[in-house]
């Protein structure tokens, strides 16, 4: 789970001089469920936060109701539920509607930030400054600085003719000159008493190690480009960028954002984001209304297979340039192409050396009891049908399964006496690299096998030695020491503090074909077709070339060794 949210929960303590003096009518010593609720938000235990104050707003109390509103949406805010989180907030404002503190605009700026709406988010945290005092401005002044640094000229111009607060305009003025007329400037500068401050520290992404400032400043966009950072002319196009942010897949949507906005940088205000929470309903409602706005030039995602698979064919239909971040087959046509490698492009990679190099030819699955799994594990049984080895024993699982022994004890029952010899294990890297090292503890010399997901260098490297020489397939790999991809490392570890998955990787490449497109001047869908299905030798953070579907991602094997990853001689 992504943790950078925790900021907001030190942000917001600041904000309300401990927490909860905002409240003045609240008692000194909250109920226990409040308590353990606060201590579970606090340690960054997201989902059991969220529960408790769940609970307690259930049951109908009152003395901490108000409270208990707030914690619930920083604690939907830190488990990436935005629009749960701005759900929650809509109601303490319609059930409180005398509290006027700084706290809940503050949040609602973090959420917009997180979403990309960066003209949004200064307007809520224009008005936490205005309801706030000098100590709540030290936190919240870097915080739109930064944002302002991120916007285009007209947004910034737009912003300084509405917003009313003098010290906000006073930062437009001066991080983006010429965004004030000059009968409504003001002096550069902050006014006496209030001080910039540094930024409160946060937890990296995704759960990595180390701390980095609540707001990263983009690094300037490639130098290859015919967009460059002193062009910030917007041209009017968009980007629909359809992720799952919420629902039960919001790690997999957030990892592609964080490579959108990479691709996007400097110019955000091209994105135009949408949590389709993964729901196939959801995400072709969203779909049909974006492909009314004649601005919206094509489509980027969706990321997962059911939410795929509906979308595919409409975009087809409302003949929309759509680039797939899904791995499933078969979704491409005129419209859709895939920028990412399909499941069977992978499986065919992997079966073929497991089976012609490795000489392994009694093969297990074990794999999560959902659409992910399932398809895979198809898959690779028939691949390994066609290259002449035996699907030996395949079992499902419950995903996320509360404990790994059983399978590990499955495994161990498959090799000792089925002679399985190598384990496909499709899955996210979190549970696949726990379920692949117990395996390995009781079955020493079975071969792992993986998909894309595992290519997580954080996760993989917390397994140290214990899954030495698994084998997964990606068009992604970190140390592949071309240019391009060597450039694409850098920027993302200055941006966001950790090195990139592949998720991340799949998805600003897709942004930056798009964003290469419009800087070609491609301002219609049928121009952004014409230029995608032009391409022939794309280097971003993989390679892209021209393909039967249109765009055909270079594919390598990668092995694991102590943690980290190399290829794989084929």
């Amino acid at each position: 789970m992504r943790q950078t949210a925790l900021w907001a929960l030190l942000v917001a303590c600041a904000l309300v001089g401990g927490c909860y003096t905002r409240y003045a009518d609240l008692p000194m010593s909250p109920t226990q469920t409040i308590a353990q609720s606060e201590d579970a938000l606090r340690r960054g235990e997201y989902e059991t936060a969220a529960q408790g104050f769940s609970d307690y707003i259930a049951s109908g109390q009152k003395t901490f109701r108000a409270r208990a509103f707030f914690e619930l949406a920083q604690a939907q805010y830190g488990l990436e539920n935005y629009g749960a989180a701005l759900d929650t907030l809509g109601d303490l404002e319609e059930q409180f509607p005398n509290e006027t503190g700084p706290q809940t605009p503050a949040l609602r700026g973090d959420i917009d930030y997180a979403l990309g709406k960066r003209p949004e988010a200064i307007r809520q945290w224009d008005l936490a400054w205005q309801r706030g005092d000098d100590s709540d401005r030290q936190f919240l002044r870097p915080r739109i600085e930064h944002a302002i640094d991120e916007l285009t000229p007209l947004q910034a111009s737009e912003l300084a003719a509405e917003l009313p607060n003098d010290d906000v305009r006073a930062m437009l003025a001066v991080r983006v000159p010429g965004a004030l007329p000059a009968s409504g400037a003001v002096a550069a500068g902050a006014p006496a008493g209030h001080h910039t401050g540094a930024a409160p520290e946060n937890v990296a992404p995704e759960g990595e190690a180390g701390a980095q400032p609540a707001i990263v400043l983009d690094t300037p966009p490639q130098p290859n480009l015919s967009i460059d950072a002193g062009d910030a002319l917007d041209p009017g196009a968009r980007v629909a960028c359809l992720l799952p942010l919420s629902g039960p897949d919001r790690a997999y949507g957030q990892r592609a954002l964080t490579g959108l906005r990479l691709a996007f940088t400097g110019f955000s205000s091209m994105m135009m984001v949408r949590d389709t929470s993964d729901q196939p309903e959801l995400a072709a409602q969203l779909a049909n209304a974006l492909a009314d706005d004649p601005n919206v030039v094509a489509f980027i995602g969706p990321s997962r297979g059911d939410t795929a698979s509906v979308v595919a064919p409409l975009a087809e239909r409302l003949q929309m340039p759509t680039l797939l971040l899904a791995h499933d087959q078969g979704l491409t046509g005129a419209y859709v192409l895939q920028t990412a490698t399909t499941q069977q492009e992978q499986v065919v990679a992997l079966v073929d050396h497991t089976v012609h190099t490795l000489g392994l030819t009694k093969l297990g699955v074990l794999y999560p009891d959902n659409d992910y799994g399932r398809s895979y594990m198809t898959t690779f049984r028939d691949e390994a049908n066609r290259a002449g080895a035996a699907l030996v024993k395949s079992s499902a699982y419950r995903p996320d399964p509360s404990s790994v022994a059983p399978l590990a004890a499955t495994v161990k029952g498959w090799a000792s006496t089925d002679g399985v010899q190598a384990i496909f294990i499709p899955d996210s890297a979190p549970t696949a690299v726990k379920i692949a090292a117990a395996a390995r503890g009781v079955a020493p010399q079975i071969q792992l096998l993986g998909t894309e997901s595992w290519n997580q260098p954080d996760v993989l490297a917390s397994a140290g030695s214990g899954i030495d020489g698994a084998i997964f397939a990606d068009s992604f790999f970190i140390g592949s020491g071309t240019p391009s991809t060597a450039d694409f490392v850098t920027r993302f570890r200055a941006q966001n503090g950790h090195d990139p998955s592949g998720i991340e990787a799949q998805a600003y490449d897709a942004g930056m074909l798009v964003r290469e497109a419009i800087a070609q001047g491609a301002r219609t869908r049928g121009a952004v077709l014409q230029f995608l299905r032009g391409v022939t030798d794309y280097q971003g953070a993989g390679t892209i070339a021209s393909g039967a579907s249109g765009l055909s991602p270079d594919l390598v094997l990668l092995q694991v060794h102590d943690g980290r990853v190399a290829t794989v001689s084929r």
